[in-house]
This record gives structure tokens, C-alpha cells and sequence, in this order.
């Protein structure tokens, strides 16, 4: 360290320090160790701390992602086994918070009059934050095209839902009024029968469009998460989908803390019933659902005095069916797309609302 140290002996570093601060790049020094000699205010802050507290110190203790700690100081011996400048078009690097942003740094050796430089000299500037590989690059815009989906699918039901309703009344209506009118063995009341169920399914396509399109406004409400839970393993949808398939198990694992959560209570039925249901129709004939709550807690963060406690609540439907298939898992929540067997179940909007 003596030799590093007299790398900057000539200069007061209070001044030194003073003057890099103004930078608004990133700027840094650090030994073949990794430690930083010298960091300015710009650099710190990205890792949400002090250059005085980074004095010393390595990248491992700051990056959350021990493999970017190593990337980069891997990237350091090149510049000092080379002694050749290295640009580094995307670096990245990962803060306390979890947060990364990806960097164009420029290493090199910095001179002295030792000879070999043992320190390098960095500088770095925030380019967009940009993946680090093609397939990546192929996620975020299928995610793009599914958001255009949405949002297609979305202009499309506030436009049409007013109509379709008005045309859905009678539909909804007559039946019932007609299979009271008839015998139970009369051709006609099987028939009627059919047009209710189909006018039924028509509602609730057109329900799950006005979800998707978030036109549909309810109260949140706080709710007891496990109450609910249990609830709705009792309830007539799930006892139909019992009856159909009888050898099927349910169960629950529920958080001992009770948890709470503030939420339109209708929608986060709706979420149980799609769930459910494509659990029952993953079983083929014999098998398990459990239904689980579950907590997570976020400490305070030490370096940010603006972090506080945080709690997360999870609900879960697991089932022990066939599972996903690996070409379907990028298409299971596109509006309509579906693997079901006809006539079994749904529209093709059951994962989409989820």
C-alpha cells in the first residue's frame, strides 16, 4: 500500500477529494486488491453510502451480487497485468437496495514513477439500463407485445361491454322463465339449459374483459387473508369442481400471524377461483391442492435512513398435476390463450385477469 499511498502524497486530499466530487461521473482508484484509494461523491452515492465510508473498502462489500464484485475485479487485473486502458461498455453494479445499472467505464493504469502501476484509474457514466443478452432483449419485447395486447384488449371491452350486456339481458333472463314454463323430460328444457349455461359463460367473459380493462371499479377492503382462504375452500365453486372430481385432496398451510391485506374482496375471490380451478384441471384424477398464506419481512436498511420495515403477504394454490409446459410458460397470461380441452372450461382469460 506505501507505493499506492504516494501516488497521491503531493496532493492535500481534502482538495483532491473536493475537486473529483464536482465530477459528475463516476470516479475511482483502487489497488490490485480491489480496494478503493480514492472514490468520489457520485460513485458513493450509486452504492448508497460516503466515499469516506468506501475508503478501503472492496466492491464485494457493496455490490449485492457477489458475481459483479468478481466481474469487476477481474476486469482490474486485465488492466493491470496489460497495463492498457479497458472500456467496459456495459458494467454493472448493484447497491444495497437491490437496484443495477449498467455503466460504460474506462479503466487504465494510473502512472507512476514506480514504473508498473499496482492502482487503477477508473471513470464511469450511467448508460440505460439495458440487458446483458439477446434472449433478454427477446423478453422485454414479448413483454411490450403482451402490454399492446392488453391494452388492445382492454379498448375493446369498455367499448363493447355496454352493448353486450343490454343483448345478454334477456338471455340471461328468459331461460329461466321458459324451464319453468316446461317439463324437466320435455326436448325443450335441455335445450333451454344450454342457452342459459353459454349466456352465463358470455357474462362472465365479458366480466373478465372489464377486469383485464380495469373499468370495473371496486372498494378495497381490508381482509383477512387466511379467513378467506378458508372460506372459500367451503364454497360452491369449489364444491362443484369437488363433485366432478372427487378424489382431488385440499388442504391449507396458513400464516400463525393472521395476515391482512387491503384489497376488493371480489377480486381477489376471482383470483382464487381461476387458480383454483386450473389446479383442479391440472389433476387428472387423483391428487392435492394446498392453499398457503405466507409473510416476508424487509429490515430496515442501516445505510438508508429513509428505509423502514416492510411486509409482504403471499397467497399461494399449488397443485400436484402435470405442471406447465416449457413452450407454453411465455404465452400463460396472453388474453385467450389456453390449453384446455374444449368444452371442459374457460375462455382463455383465467391467468390473464389473475
Amino acid at each position: 500500500m506505501a507505493k499506492q499511498k504516494d501516488v497521491f502524497s503531493k496532493i492535500d486530499r481534502s482538495v483532491l477529494q473536493s475537486i473529483i466530487d464536482l465530477v459528475p461521473s463516476f470516479f475511482f482508484a483502487r489497488d490490485k486488491e480491489g480496494r478503493f484509494l480514492l472514490v468520489n461523491d457520485a460513485a458513493a452515492r450509486a452504492y448508497g453510502t460516503t466515499p469516506g465510508e468506501m475508503q478501503g473498502k472492496t466492491d464485494s462489500d457493496f455490490n449485492v451480487d457477489p458475481e459483479i464484485a468478481r466481474k469487476h475485479l477481474e476486469d482490474d487485473h486485465e488492466v493491470l497485468r496489460s497495463q492498457k486502458e479497458k472500456v467496459v461498455e456495459a458494467e454493472p453494479i448493484s447497491n444495497v437496495k437491490g437496484r443495477t445499472v449498467f455503466l460504460k467505464t474506462v479503466k487504465r493504469p494510473l502512472p507512476t514513477r514506480f514504473g508498473r502501476s499496482d492502482v487503477v484509474l477508473g471513470v464511469s457514466e450511467i448508460v440505460n439500463q439495458r440487458p446483458e443478452s439477446d434472449g433478454q432483449v427477446e423478453q422485454l419485447q414479448e413483454r411490450l407485445a403482451n402490454a399492446e395486447k392488453m391494452e388492445s384488449v382492454g379498448v375493446l371491452a369498455s367499448g363493447i361491454a355496454h352493448d353486450l350486456n343490454n343483448l345478454l339481458s334477456p338471455l340471461l333472463g328468459y331461460p329461466e322463465l321458459i324451464k319453468k314454463m316446461v317439463d324437466k323430460d320435455n326436448p325443450i328444457y335441455e335445450m333451454v339449459g344450454e342457452i342459459e349455461n353459454a349466456s352465463n359463460q358470455a357474462a362472465e367473459l365479458i366480466q373478465g374483459l372489464l377486469t383485464m380493462a380495469r373499468r370495473s371499479t371496486k372498494k378495497p377492503e381490508v381482509v383477512d387473508v387466511n379467513a378467506m382462504l378458508e372460506r372459500f375452500q367451503t364454497s360452491s365453486s369449489v364444491n362443484d369442481q369437488k363433485k366432478m372430481m372427487p378424489l382431488v385432496d385440499l388442504s391449507a398451510s396458513l400464516d400463525a400471524s393472521g395476515p391482512r391485506i387491503t384489497v376488493p374482496p371480489s377480486y381477489l375471490q376471482q383470483i382464487l377461483i381461476n387458480l383454483t380451478q386450473n389446479a383442479f384441471e391440472a389433476i387428472e384424477e387423483k391428487g392435492e391442492i394446498v392453499f398457503k398464506s405466507f409473510t416476508a419481512r424487509r429490515p430496515t436498511d442501516p445505510k438508508d435512513p429513509t428505509s423502514a420495515d416492510q411486509t409482504w403477504v403471499g397467497i399461494s394454490v399449488m397443485d400436484d398435476g402435470a405442471g406447465i409446459k416449457k413452450m407454453d410458460l411465455n404465452r400463460i397470461f396472453e388474453p385467450f390463450f389456453s390449453t384446455k380441452k374444449m368444452g371442459r372450461s374457460g375462455t382463455g382469460l383465467g391467468l390473464a385477469v389473475v
